[in-house]
């Protein structure tokens, strides 16, 4: 009974370890090391979250082949923080694996696991999630912000002073670019051929 209880006990303080993010208990033998806190990005997860939003795209070719899911990524924490060893655990397409490389490879230093107060080298392991739909509503914002701001401004100064259209005809194509999401910039743009395919004389 007395073993049946300790067994319990011990069972239950598992438990508590294993829901906490902060502490895990690492097994070599019959000895446990305790490691006081897990690699880190610095800021925490919302920081990290907001990074890999800034930092993750999509490819035409990935976008075209439907990808959608998560790709399963490991790498190392060392004891500076640097981050090495990056490794795809489980892909999702070639190019969105090979952005998370690059992504992964090149991220600022991370705060290092913790055992007995000393900074270790320490794996660590975490899904990224691709979302074509996240994706294409974010990149519709942010055109609308650069069509409203600096994209604005170029395409009128280019409109009125490089083509010579006065500012009804300008006003006019400006309406059908922001009201279209194929236009990303001014320099992608040829009005000259936009003005001839449509009604604004």
């Amino acid at each position: 009974m007395r073993n049946g209880i300790l067994l319990l006990a011990f069972l239950l303080h598992m438990t508590v370890l294993a829901q906490n993010d902060t502490l895990s208990i690492k097994e070599l033998g019959e000895s446990k090391i305790i490691i006081e806190s897990m690699p880190e990005f610095v800021g925490g997860l919302g920081e990290w979250n907001k990074y890999i939003k800034t930092k993750t795209i999509f490819t035409k070719k990935a976008l075209d082949a439907g990808a959608e899911g998560k790709v399963y990524v490991s790498f190392w924490v060392e004891k500076d923080g640097t981050i090495t060893n990056p490794t795809i655990l489980k892909g999702l397409h070639p190019d969105l694996d090979s952005i998370i490389l690059t992504i992964i490879t090149n991220m600022p230093n991370w705060k290092p696991a913790l055992e007995n107060g000393e900074p270790i080298r320490h794996d660590y392991f975490i899904p990224i999630e691709f979302n074509p739909t996240d994706y294409q509503n974010a990149r519709l914002q942010d055109q609308e912000k650069y069509w409203r701001k600096k994209g604005k401004k170029q395409f009128y100064k280019k409109c009125l002073k490089e083509l010579g259209k006065n500012q009804s005809e300008c006003d006019c194509l400006f309406e059908i670019i922001i009201k279209s999401d194929k236009y990303v910039s001014v320099e992608e743009i040829n009005l000259v051929e936009l003005f001839e395919t449509n009604e604004c004389k």
